[in-house]
């Protein structure tokens, strides 16, 4: 596996960490993940997937920076990353669709403000 995943993840939480952290909500944690899961298919070689990879990243970026600015993602990233990579292939698959389809329902709303 490339390192760029774990560097994006990186720099995405410091970014994110700007004080000193405090208990996060399980929102908050789930959110975090589906960040890093946007990071790591930002990583992937199909320009469709990777496209739709970084778009899901910041809309769970922006999601988590409005929830809670100041969020130290710095600490939770390496905690959470070892978490995800611990995960079987069946729990991983739920974590990663569970993510695309929640920014999947952020689209159809967007969608559904443009109709007449």
């Amino acid at each position: 596996m490339r390192r760029t995943p774990l560097l994006l993840a990186l720099a995405a939480a410091a970014l994110l960490s700007s004080s000193p952290a405090q208990p996060q909500s399980a929102k908050t944690l789930e959110e975090f993940r589906c960040v890093m899961i946007g990071m790591i298919g930002s990583d992937a070689d199909e320009t469709d997937k990777n496209k739709t990879s970084v778009m899901m990243t910041m809309y769970f970026l922006g999601r988590l920076d409005a929830r809670e600015p100041n969020f130290d993602g710095k600490r939770q990233v390496e905690k959470e990353f070892d978490k995800l990579m611990a995960l079987d292939s069946d729990a991983l698959v739920k974590v990663t669709s569970d993510c695309y389809d929640a920014f999947r329902e952020s689209q159809f709303r967007l969608e559904e403000w443009g109709e007449d």
